[in-house]
């Protein structure tokens, strides 16, 4: 079975799945601009349906050189009701118009807007937050593997080469959108990219060619620019 053939089976029974969200349940948006940076939108579930949510916009709290915190049942719009969804990557996705940018639930955002979630001190640091708390993360445990043929090993190859092209393709395009919107040299937005691959900062898909960033924070401006100096520190 093909690699794009397993992908389609699961995302076939990701969507199938009913969704778990509950009223109180905050979802988040991030709106990418070219000339200033990024911003986030917050919404909270006020009723649930079998396979919608009705949800309301909320207020935010701005923070100097971070991301807003959202103020629950502190709301700024008037309900509507949308249609969630299950994908691969994330559950419980709640679809917009076709011209605005899908919700996300909170629990999948980073240290930017729940500081309890901070992986390390370079994550917080970075996104210019303080806590205390940290996130155990679960070591992987691989199975063994029986030892492959010489066809398995060619086959192989052609898939690590035609990988490898995708994810230099993909490098490439993280780092000119990081040098636009950090306003910094190609060499600073090269080691920015490379850092933030290495920290999985940001998700490189090798199959489909594109790249998914662990949250749009890190395209921030000031984000960039404590990147470059934490390089070079």
């Amino acid at each position: 079975m093909s690699i794009r053939s397993s992908l389609i089976k699961i995302q076939a029974a990701a969507s199938n799945a009913k969704h778990t969200l509950q009223v109180g349940s905050i979802l988040f948006r991030q709106l990418v601009h070219e000339s200033a940076g990024a911003d986030t939108e917050y919404y909270q579930v006020t009723r649930v349906l079998e396979k919608s949510v009705e949800i309301r916009k909320i207020d935010q709290k701005w923070r100097k050189h971070a991301m807003p915190l959202p103020l629950p049942n502190k709301f700024v719009g008037s309900p509507m009701v949308k249609r969630v969804i299950q994908t691969y990557h994330t559950p419980n996705v709640v679809k917009m118009s076709p011209r605005e940018s899908d919700l996300s639930p909170l629990d999948k955002i980073t240290a930017a807007v729940r500081p309890e979630l901070a992986i390390n001190k370079v994550t917080r640091s970075l996104l210019g937050i303080s806590s205390k708390k940290k996130a155990v993360q679960k070591k992987q445990i691989t199975p063994a593997r029986p030892v492959p043929t010489q066809h398995e090993k060619d086959v192989f190859r052609r898939t690590a080469e035609e990988f490898h092209t995708r994810h230099t393709n993909v490098q490439k395009s993280l780092t000119e959108v990081i040098q636009k919107l950090g306003r910094v040299t190609l060499q600073e937005a090269e080691k920015v990219a490379q850092y933030y691959i290495k920290e999985r900062y940001v998700k490189i898909d090798s199959v489909g060619g594109g790249y998914r960033m662990k949250h749009g924070a890190f395209l921030d401006r000031d984000v960039i620019k404590r990147a470059v100096d934490l390089i070079k520190a």
